[in-house]
């Protein structure tokens, strides 16, 4: 029986039992009490570290961004987006430069078109024997029989790699369902045979070629390039282009770095930081008044979180061998209560000037963005991290204390039967003195009564 269990109180006696009880109950459980406090405290700590690990989550892909040089660099390609004959993606790998680009003919696969059948699931209507598929040099045989039907040919086809079919339905009056094969796979060199000679009776698939498998062909400030696909990469370093139709003239492509995008990494960079900072912060308030603790008060490995990153971001990185070795230097710096602030100003000024340098700054080996990494790592690591195994530890007294509290449970609901039975005997004993009082009582008048 639980504490506080309501029950009849004392007949006999007039003793407030359950009253009696309760208190008795609720002044042994003053431990219980205290485990089931910690135990609320811990948890909202566990809580906390959960959530600061997702917000240094959210600050290790920030900088992830930007560790490499190909990664942190942004570059834009200016041309004419509405030109329809290709368009221009690029990394941070591409080369600054003007091209003038024209294209004379996308890549293109085979495809086949049969003549019209009445129906597309009728057997008996296809010739039997072998069609003979081959592509990319290898030749695949499907064995058409009494019981194939253009659908299960078109599955037949399917299977084969490289090759995709699918039946049309053109809305004829009398043979609407027409036969499309055509190839997966763009350039001349992917290019589909289809043999029907090893047919014979019924009706002959009969295919017309209504595209012929070529490669792309474009020039590059007048130099021809032919590409297998229409996403032609390689062709510049870090520049894709995605041919869409024929030129009708050249169109000039300027590729340049953008400063813009990379402001936008590091703008990133410095919010994720700052949800850092702004979590620790509010979570480690002390109300000495009313003794009111939040979750981080205390908490040791929180506050080498803040310490340690904080610390890295405001370093000097002299290892670099360069003058922009510090984050101050680039337009980050710290407002002297752990948040940073970001100054766009200064950072282009810096860019503008030593692009290679800035560059360096934050994608150089051991530089700024992976020495942040390396340093959250030691926080945040999901086997050693110091705030995992601050969890882990929070975790394990959490379980311990849940075991203590059963315990507390069983041994209340123990000391609570123990009680009622002995109030109860105590009842059971009242109530025979009664009786006996009445009855002596009840004798005592009978003698009087009787001289």
């Amino acid at each position: 029986m639980a504490v506080g269990t309501t029950a009849v109180d004392g007949v006999v006696s007039g003793i407030k039992t359950t009253e009696l009880i309760n208190s008795i109950l609720k002044a042994s459980a003053v431990q219980k009490t205290l485990a089931e406090a910690r135990i609320t405290t811990y948890e909202d700590k566990v809580s906390k570290i959960t959530e600061l690990r997702d917000l240094l989550g959210d600050l290790e892909e920030s900088l992830q961004a930007m560790e490499t040089t190909s990664k942190f660099l942004s570059y834009s390609a200016a041309y004419d987006e509405d030109n329809g004959a290709f368009t221009v993606e690029t990394d941070g790998n591409a080369v600054p430069g003007s091209f003038d680009v024209n294209v004379n003919q996308i890549a293109k696969s085979d495809m086949f078109l049969s003549q019209g059948f009445a129906s597309k699931t009728a057997t008996g209507v296809l010739s039997t024997g072998t069609l003979a598929v081959t592509i990319d040099g290898s030749t695949t045989n499907i064995t058409l029989d009494g019981s194939s039907t253009l659908t299960t040919l078109v599955q037949d086809l399917n299977d084969i790699d490289g090759v995709t079919a699918y039946v049309m339905n053109t809305g004829d009056a009398s043979n609407p369902y027409k036969l499309v094969v055509t190839g997966t796979k763009t350039g001349a060199d992917h290019g589909i045979t289809l043999d029907t000679s090893g047919l014979s009776g019924g009706t002959t698939p009969t295919f017309s070629q209504v595209t012929t498998a070529q490669d792309a062909e474009f020039t590059v400030n007048g130099e021809a390039i032919t590409s297998s696909t229409n996403e032609a990469t390689g062709v510049i370093q870090g520049v894709t282009f995605n041919l869409k139709d024929v030129s009708t003239s050249a169109e000039t492509v300027t590729i340049a770095a953008d400063s813009t995008a990379i402001e936008t990494k590091i703008k990133t960079f410095v919010d994720s930081y700052n949800a850092v900072l702004d979590f620790i912060k509010t979570n480690q308030d002390f109300d000495s008044e009313n003794n009111i603790k939040d979750a981080f008060v205390g908490e040791s490995s929180v506050r080498q979180v803040a310490q340690g990153i904080l610390s890295k971001a405001t370093s000097q990185f002299t290892s670099l061998g360069q003058d922009y070795d510090s984050a101050v230097l680039v337009g980050i710096e710290s407002d002297g209560k752990g948040r940073l602030t970001f100054d766009s100003t200064v950072f282009k000024a810096a860019f503008a000037a030593e692009a290679d340098q800035v560059t360096n700054f934050f994608a150089g080996t051991d530089a700024f963005s992976q020495g942040l990494l390396e340093k959250i790592d030691v926080y945040n690591d999901s086997v050693s991290g110091t705030l995992v195994l601050r969890k882990d530890s929070l975790e394990s007294r959490i379980e311990d204390l849940d075991e203590q509290v059963a315990r507390y449970d069983k041994r209340l609901t123990v000391m609570e039967a123990r009680l009622r039975s002995q109030f109860n005997a105590m009842e059971s004993i009242l109530g025979g003195l009664q009786g006996t009082q009445t009855y002596i009582t009840a004798l005592l008048a009978q003698s009087t009564s009787s001289k």
